[in-house]
């Protein structure tokens, strides 16, 4: 996805693109002046806390990753061998 391979990342996993918000956070964080990390966390956990976003995320990704081992087991299985 991040040189450009949209359709590939979906494919592979329709949780991708917040995969790559989440890991451009993190080096965003570790990258930050303290006092720019500190206003960027309480951002984050003013929108944590207004929408239960991470809560929701997770519960979605239980149950897609549930439905495709339903739908779909030996392209899983294909996903895990690489």
């Amino acid at each position: 996805m991040i040189r450009g391979q949209w359709n590939d990342g979906l494919r592979l996993h329709a949780f991708a693109p917040f995969f790559l918000v989440a890991a451009l956070l993190f080096l965003a964080a570790a990258v930050l002046p303290a006092n720019s990390r500190e206003r960027l966390i309480r951002f984050l956990d003013g929108i944590e806390e207004r929408t239960g976003l991470t809560k929701l995320l997770l519960a979605l990704l239980f149950v897609y990753w549930f439905a495709r081992l339903l739908y779909a087991p030996f392209a899983f299985a294909r996903i895990m061998r690489g």
